[in-house]
């Protein structure tokens, strides 16, 4: 039925159409195909090239990447449009789009075709006419102008330009065609023509924690040298860092980094204008350990003049204490297996190391296997005597060559033995001395082990004239800090007045000579000016004045003491203490204190004027005698009835009974009277050794002034004898010159 209505060159020329529609859609797909592949290799090589992929990997998957999206073209413009089915029906009504005249009898006409032996309904004369209409027209129109071609003629130019360029660019830079198909279609690991060429200077690194790591990149002299470099660093605890490496001044082909004291483990990698290559292998810096310390510990052994046991120390402190010609013995456990070990004493200065004795020892490691891992060294500081530092330095090597050029060091502080301190002090002279006094001292020393002699002597400044010094005897339990008392007698020492000598004490310690001792410390200098000793003897005197002057105060202090005594008597009442009588009675206790200090003062300054005058051999001994016996010792003496008298009035102000108290009072009156006339015969004896001492004085003096001026008139004498004796020479007389 289908042949019956559907002509057979109808049939062929639907067949037709199908054909040419079909290779429209493969010319179509094959241009899009074209255009694909063509840029897929464009944008393979731009990415390449401006990336410098230096991975394979990335490399691949960029082009498994771009071959996926040509596949897609392949698949969405030929495979999927190929396998949508082309029907009689879409074939027809393509037809009647494209002649509008057919008005739907061609699509009729091939569904009746195809539905004839259902539709048995359906009007057999009408379809037969419908068949009839569309085999007519159809037999006159050309199907296969139904076919759009103006697109796949645009698709082909596209494509044919696309190859063209393509074709074109491969003839001129053909070296860039076939680096680009090594590097992305064979995945050769072949580099792209480049301006700059850089080359680290070693692969891996291995460094020794805290060290400085310095790495070298050197551009290829035949190339252009990039103005600077990139240096990109990944740390553990910081990430990425990067480094702009400036070339050196004299040599534009290198550039130098530097790592300071490395402490852990990175990588790095560089860049030089153009050339990525590096990042491509980048580099790794190991940290090596080097051999440390551990459980260090010290035993210095003193020199035998110290005396002392020997000191242990750890490797803790700071610095190590060392006195001068001490040994000192080292023992330390080190982290790794040694190959070798050095003991150096470093000098702060520039004189030349020592060297110490260093061995190393077996220890017991893991599983109780020896290990070399212990050592001990000694060495000795110098036994002159002057103190320092010094560095001690151990230069430790292990198994693997690598050494602690940082570690194992030691401050040791060389302690010279110092001299010992010195003191002198005085007593029983003032600052002016006689030519022939002598001079109380007392000398203390301190030394840290020892002293073995102590000296005293005296220089006079004035004349710059050093006098022998007096060895001084001492005795004490402890020879660190003896203590001794020295007369220092300036009789036939040739002083003179207006000298003035300085007085020093000299100690001297335990230093052994063949270390430059002993040391020898000297005390500040005490100064005494030499005077005439009439003149001190004056002074003496003028001082024993003036004392005497205050003591006759002293002795109306003692007067009034006694008037407020009497003045408490006479305000007692016949059966009351009044109020004012005690206070009459403590105010007289007070009087009577304040006079019994200004004694005991007074006793110790006539002391001290009796000590001055014998030390300066001043005065004769019955002066020596009457001043001791007639002044100060009385006046001593008066100290303790003075005190018994102040006792009672305290206590006289404190009874109750009016007769009691008033009995007390008088009596305490009578004391003061008696206090009172032990005073005035001490004053009395003051005033006569005065006027004897002055006089005296002014008679030896006198006596002095006349030796010297018989003396004097002696020298003159002598003088004009012998000028009368001298025979008389004139000068010779020119001529014409006449004599008188």
């Amino acid at each position: 039925m289908e042949g019956e209505l559907l002509q057979a060159g109808i049939r062929a020329k639907l067949r037709t159409l199908r054909r040419l529609l079909r290779i429209r859609l493969v010319a179509e797909a094959l241009a899009w195909l074209v255009v694909a592949v063509i840029a897929l290799i464009f944008v393979t090589m731009g990415i390449d090239f401006l990336l410098r992929l230096p991975e394979r990997p990335l490399r691949a998957g960029i082009m498994i990447v771009a071959l996926t999206a040509v596949a897609w073209v392949a698949w969405r413009q030929l495979l999927w449009p190929l396998r949508v089915p082309m029907s009689d029906d879409d074939l027809a009504l393509l037809v009647e789009r494209h002649y509008a005249k057919l008005a739907d009898r061609l699509i009729s006409t091939v569904q009746f075709a195809r539905w004839a032996s259902e539709a048995s309904l359906a009007s057999r004369a009408m379809i037969a006419r419908t068949a009839q209409e569309a085999n007519q027209l159809a037999a006159a129109m050309n199907f296969s102008k139904t076919v759009e071609r103006t697109n796949m003629w645009r698709l082909l130019g596209t494509a044919a330009s696309a190859a063209a360029i393509l074709a074109g660019f491969a003839v001129w830079q053909s070296d860039v065609m076939a680096l680009w198909c090594r590097r992305n279609v064979l995945l050769a690991d072949v580099d792209w023509p480049q301006n700059n060429y850089i080359e680290v200077q070693g692969r891996n690194f291995k460094v020794v924690r805290g060290d400085d790591l310095t790495v070298e990149i050197l551009s290829d002299p035949a190339a252009t040298p990039p103005p600077y470099v990139m240096l990109y660093a990944r740390f553990p605890s910081v990430g990425g860092t990067e480094a702009k490496v400036d070339p050196y001044p004299a040599d534009r082909n290198r550039f130098v980094k530097t790592f300071r004291s490395v402490t852990e483990q990175f990588t790095f990698y560089v860049v030089g204008g153009d050339d990525h290559r590096d990042k491509r292998k980048g580099h790794a810096v190991t940290v090596i350990d080097p051999p440390a310390l551990r459980k260090v510990s010290f035993i210095v052994a003193y020199p035998p003049y110290m005396k002392q046991p020997p000191g242990h120390f750890d490797g803790a402190q700071a610095a190590l204490p060392v006195p001068v010609a001490s040994t000192v013995t080292v023992k330390a456990e080190v982290t790794k297996d040694l190959s070798s070990a050095k003991l150096i004493l470093e000098s702060a200065d520039d004189k030349p190391a020592e060297q110490g004795e260093v061995k190393i020892e077996n220890i017991a490691g893991r599983g109780g296997r020896p290990r070399p891992r212990g050592i001990s060294g000694r060495f000795q500081v110098t036994r002159l005597n002057r103190g320092g530092a010094r560095i001690l330095r151990f230069v430790l090597i292990d198994t693997d060559g690598y050494t602690n050029r940082r570690g194992g060091t030691y401050v040791v502080q060389i302690l010279a033995d110092r001299a010992p301190s010195v003191d002198v002090k005085k007593s029983g002279v003032g600052p002016a001395v006689t030519p022939i006094a002598v001079i109380p001292l007392k000398i203390s020393a301190k030394d840290d082990h020892g002293v073995t002699a102590l000296r005293a002597g005296a220089s006079v400044k004035s004349r710059k004239l050093e006098m022998k010094s007096d060895p001084v005897k001492f005795t004490s339990a402890d020879p660190r800090r003896p203590i001794a008392r020295h007369s220092l007698d300036l009789q036939g020492r040739k002083l003179r007045p207006g000298d003035v000598i300085g007085v020093t004490a000299e100690a001297d310690d335990t230093l052994p000579k063949e270390m430059g001792g002993p040391n020898i410390g000297k005390s500040g200098a005490l100064e005494f000016r030499i005077v005439k000793p009439e003149e001190l003897m004056a002074e003496l005197v003028r001082r024993q004045k003036a004392l005497r002057l205050e003591f006759m105060e002293h002795i109306k202090l003692q007067d009034d003491a006694r008037a407020k005594t009497l003045a408490a008597a006479d305000a007692i009442s016949a059966d009351e203490v009044t109020p004012e009588a005690r206070r009459w009675l403590g105010a007289s206790a007070g009087v009577q204190s304040s006079v019994g200090a200004e004694c005991a003062r007074t006793a110790e300054m006539f002391a001290a004027i009796l000590e001055e005058m014998e030390n300066n051999r001043l005065g004769s001994a019955r002066d020596h005698e009457q001043l001791r016996d007639g002044i100060v010792r009385p006046l001593k003496a008066l100290g303790k009835p003075i005190r018994e008298t102040t006792a009672a009035l305290n206590e006289a102000a404190k009874i109750d009974s009016a007769t009691t108290v008033k009995k007390k009072t008088l009596e305490i009156a009578d004391l003061q009277e008696e206090i009172r006339k032990a005073m005035e015969a001490i004053r009395d004896r003051m005033e006569k050794l005065e006027s004897r001492q002055e006089l005296a004085n002014q008679l030896e003096m006198i006596i002095k002034w006349s030796g010297e001026l018989l003396k004097s008139i002696k020298e003159w004498s002598d003088t004009e004898v012998r000028g009368v004796l001298q025979p008389t020479t004139g000068p010779a007389t020119g001529p014409g010159v006449e004599e008188d």
